[in-house]
């Protein structure tokens, strides 16, 4: 195990850079597996049917028998767009907001849970903040048919025409 001291520290821009790349890593690696769960999730939210086990089994196999078996990953490009980037500024604001409020750093013990809770409620205020666009993209990708979105592409202009 490698003991960091003052000689070996990472520099501030060195952390930030390091906690984009873990962050956007373990967003993906997350999502990815649970795709074909989101996908099914998204669809019974959208499609108004009533939720049951048997439900969502058969429209697993449904999907992968009229689209085949990477079907049950559409719309998971949507997701990583957004959770990605997400997932990086998530993890890296929760630092960087811990760093600016003194948390874990030994120097002041009082209220430290409370600047504990503030830093993991204000970097999820600036996650969400920066990616909600791209969770409606992804939204969008994964309940429409192939033929109605092409890529993300089409979903952000669609999308842009909205917010705008």
């Amino acid at each position: 195990m490698t003991h960091f001291n003052a000689e070996n520290k990472l520099s501030n821009s060195k952390v930030v850079m390091t906690s984009l790349i873990a962050g956007a890593v373990a967003g993906a690696l997350a999502k990815t597996t649970i795709a074909p769960l989101d996908r099914t999730k998204i669809n019974f939210q959208v499609a108004k049917k009533r939720y049951s086990t048997k439900a969502a089994f058969k429209f697993v196999i449904k999907s992968y028998q009229q689209e085949g078996f990477f079907a049950l990953w559409r719309g998971n490009s949507a997701t990583m767009a957004r959770i990605m980037p997400y997932a990086a500024v998530q993890f890296t604001s929760h630092e960087q907001w811990k760093r600016i409020l003194h948390v874990d750093t030994g120097v002041a013990k009082k209220y430290e849970k409370q600047r504990r809770f503030l830093a993991g409620s204000l970097a999820g205020i600036t996650s969400q903040s920066l990616t909600y666009p791209l969770d409606l993209a992804r939204a969008r990708m994964a309940v429409t048919q192939k033929q109605t979105y092409n890529s993300i592409s089409e979903i952000t202009t669609v999308i842009g025409w909205i917010i705008c």
